[in-house]
């Protein structure tokens, strides 16, 4: 409204002569309180400024978090994530995207979001034999603001190391693609046509900028990244610098790290009683010369553990999980992981430990034929059953092991086949397990004992 329309402006009554005073009186009054008005507009933005400054600064993980909630929240109502931060999504209360925005929330907690993905490749004509891609997406809680930047680990095993590297090199390449294309604007198909005339090892950005958009790409480039020789990288558009700084900043701090675990294994090695270690390596080798023929390789070894990966054969040719209202699921193997400490037979706190091998291609096909969610969160539990009833067989022989009579010691293969005979007990809730294994010890204290008397 413009100032001859204001109220303060229209003309008074000429029949009144109260009228002709208020008239004059009123507009100094406005006057005054323009002036006031104007003052007050000119000091504002000085006086506050600093204000807002520190306010921008405080909400800055908030409103960074938002949208690295938004791109994460794309991503997996997409792309169903196997785990979250390690944790199996049939274990999670509430939905997936609640917990992720939890992590995301909790201003304590500053690690990465890690989610597990098994990746169909989406190409009718793929050519090389791999049913799932397997890969750990790493996502900072800095991203999409500042460096680091996601990166992925592939876990499957049947692709070797070399071309593992390729994959997770090209996904970096993906990445600074994505980084490169925000920082100039570019929509995602905007973008992508106006690069139909670069060189053709250019990375073209399949769907958005943002995670899903990432993922999209690697599947897009899987094919080129696996025909490639080992380590060959990809040619990019543009590198930011900023980026690149960063990154070397972040690669320093992480060999730093790496130096100070590495002196701290040595020390932890150190620390483990020779004769013991002696009398455990030899109980490894053994195990390695019975079980040769169960696909037994190392999967890690270092100065706290041995990792093996075995396929563990049944009695009998199959067994078979029953789910109501679902199918049956048969097993004609179990591929597992076993964990032998450095300290095993030397400490009851390092027994051995056994769990499900979840890179494994076949119990991978095994989880994913279960389409109902109901069905998934049964089998979820039956295997953390499993894992867990083992691990109180297994503490309970490292008191057997770790004794003085060396005459009772309990083989790493009798415990497995003690595991393989009775697999139906060991996925069984915890209470039922644990009254099983004692009365069973029990029995088998009365049979030694009578053994013992007819001799």
């Amino acid at each position: 409204m413009s100032e001859g329309n204001t109220p303060a402006e229209k003309p008074a009554s000429h029949g009144s002569s109260g009228n002709k005073h208020r008239r004059p009186r009123h507009g100094r009054n406005k006057q005054k309180k323009n002036g006031k008005d104007s003052n007050d507009s000119n000091r504002g933005p000085n006086r506050n400024s600093k204000n807002r400054s520190r306010k921008n600064k405080k909400n800055n993980k908030n409103g960074n978090g938002r949208q690295l909630f938004l791109e994460i929240k794309k991503l997996t109502n997409e792309i169903k994530p196997i785990t979250v931060n390690g944790k199996v999504v049939e274990d999670i209360s509430g939905s997936v995207n609640d917990h992720i925005h939890s992590l995301i929330e909790d201003k304590a907690n500053e690690e990465s979001i890690y989610l597990t993905f098994m990746v169909q490749p989406s190409d009718p004509d793929f050519p090389y034999d791999l049913d799932f891609l397997n890969v750990s997406l790493e996502i900072p809680q800095t991203y999409p603001k500042r460096a680091p930047s996601p990166t992925i680990t592939v876990l499957n095993d049947e692709i070797p190391k070399g071309f593992s590297a390729n994959i997770e090199i090209g996904f970096r390449q993906i990445v600074a693609t994505v980084l490169h294309n925000r920082s100039a604007g570019k929509g995602s198909k905007k973008g992508n046509e106006s690069n139909s005339d670069k060189q053709e090892e250019e990375i073209k950005v399949v769907g958005g900028n943002d995670l899903l958009g990432m993922m999209k790409t690697l599947d897009k480039y899987l094919e080129k990244f696996l025909s490639m020789k080992r380590r060959e990288t990809v040619k990019i558009v543009k590198v930011i610098k900023k980026y690149d700084e960063d990154a070397k900043a972040q690669e320093l701090e992480k060999k730093r790290r790496q130096e100070e675990k590495k002196r701290k294994k040595q020390l932890e090695a150190q620390a483990v009683d020779e004769e013991s270690l002696k009398k455990r390596n030899e109980e490894v080798e053994k195990f390695k010369q019975r079980l040769q023929d169960s696909n037994l390789r190392i999967f890690k070894d270092n100065s706290k553990a041995t990792v093996f990966k075995l396929d563990l054969a049944f009695q009998e040719e199959s067994f078979s999980i029953e789910i109501e209202n679902s199918k049956e699921i048969t097993y004609d193997k179990l591929p597992v992981k076993l964990t032998v400490p450095k300290a095993y037979l030397s400490s009851l706190k390092k027994p051995l430990k056994l769990e499900l091998d979840m890179s494994s291609q076949y119990n991978l096909k095994m989880m994913s034929s279960l389409e109902d969610q109901n069905s998934q969160v049964i089998f979820g539990k039956l295997i953390n059953n499993m894992a867990a009833n083992f691990d109180y067989m297994a503490s309970d022989v490292a008191k057997i092991n770790c004794g003085d009579n060396t005459n009772e010691l309990r083989s790493i293969t009798s415990q497995l086949n003690e595991f393989i005979e009775n697999i139906q007990k060991f996925i069984g809730m915890r209470a039922d397990f644990v009254k099983w294994y004692e009365d069973r010890k029990i029995l088998n204290k009365k049979l030694l004992i009578e053994q013992q008397t007819d001799r």
